[in-house]
């Protein structure tokens, strides 16, 4: 599995952040059980961890994005934005405005290296984004595959419609 996107619910509210004891100079993490729906179709359990900060106001049955990463699962970087405007409301915050990350358009890039980059991060945000609002529309119980189909359907109209 390559930097595969998923959803999960948590099980249990996220431990106390913790300072490892091997290594004091790492930052303090919290720990979770989470559930997700395997490459079999099946819920599985794994333990994630993740840094303080905006994640910190988690709860028992959040669902949460998480990326397969150097052999685990991870928390993403980019969460769902009804989660994120549910932490913000936990930790007295305003939400977060909805925004949709945007493609570069090659054309107004010079056709350079950095252009590509640009071009491909930017196209790689969108289809996350559109990955994370499949997730919202799909039944809980539907397949990673049913996810993927959803999320380029969306990503290809969005593309076509903006013109990326």
């Amino acid at each position: 599995m390559t930097n595969s996107l998923n959803f999960a619910t948590l099980k249990f509210d996220p431990t106390e952040p913790r300072k490892s004891e091997t290594h004091p100079d790492w930052a303090a993490q919290h720990s979770v059980k989470v559930i997700v729906l395997g490459a079999s179709g099946q819920p599985e359990e794994h333990r994630i961890y993740f840094a303080e900060g905006e994640l910190s106001a988690l709860r028992k049955g959040d669902r949460v994005a998480l990326e397969w990463r150097k052999g685990r699962w991870r928390m993403a970087k980019a969460q769902p934005t009804d989660l994120l405007t549910t932490l913000a409301q936990r930790n007295g915050h305003h939400p977060p405005s909805a925004s949709v990350p945007a493609a570069v358009n090659p054309e107004k890039t010079a056709h350079s290296r950095e252009g590509i980059e640009a071009y491909i991060s930017g196209c790689a945000r969108m289809m996350k984004y559109c990955l994370i609002e499949a997730e919202k529309i799909l039944p809980q119980q539907a397949t990673v595959e049913d996810r993927r189909s959803v999320a380029t359907t969306l990503f290809i109209q969005a593309a076509k419609k903006f013109q990326l």
